[in-house]
C-alpha cells in the first residue's frame, strides 16, 4: 500500500509542481503589473490631468462630455483610459527591450 504525503498527490510533488508551472514568475509578474498600473494612474491624474486643465479653464478633463444620441458621453474619461492604456504599452515595450538587451549581454 502508497502513502499519500500531503506534499505529494500521485506521483507529482507540489514543488515538481510550482517549477515545472513557474507559478512563481507568474506571480511576481502580477505584483509588478499591479505596481505599474498605480505608477500609471498617479502619472495620468496627478500630473497629466493638472497640466491639461491648466489649459481648459471650463472644465476638468475628466467632466467632458458629448452628447450622442440624447445621451452624455464622458469622452474626457474615455480619452484618460486611452492615455493610460498607451502609457502602460509604452512601459511594458521599454521594459521588454531592456529585458533583451540584458540577455544579449
Amino acid at each position: 500500500m502508497t502513502e499519500l504525503s500531503v506534499s505529494s498527490i500521485g506521483n507529482l510533488s507540489i514543488s515538481s509542481f510550482l517549477s515545472k508551472t513557474n507559478i512563481f514568475g507568474i506571480i511576481i509578474a502580477s505584483m509588478i503589473s499591479s505596481r505599474i498600473n498605480e505608477l500609471v494612474e498617479s502619472f495620468i491624474n496627478h500630473l497629466l490631468v493638472p497640466i491639461i486643465d491648466l489649459f481648459n479653464k471650463k472644465k476638468s478633463i475628466t467632466n467632458q462630455t458629448i452628447k450622442l444620441f440624447n445621451t452624455d458621453i464622458k469622452i474626457g474619461l474615455i480619452i484618460l483610459a486611452l492615455c493610460k492604456l498607451l502609457l502602460v504599452m509604452i512601459l511594458v515595450v521599454i521594459i521588454i527591450k531592456s529585458l533583451s538587451l540584458n540577455k544579449i549581454n
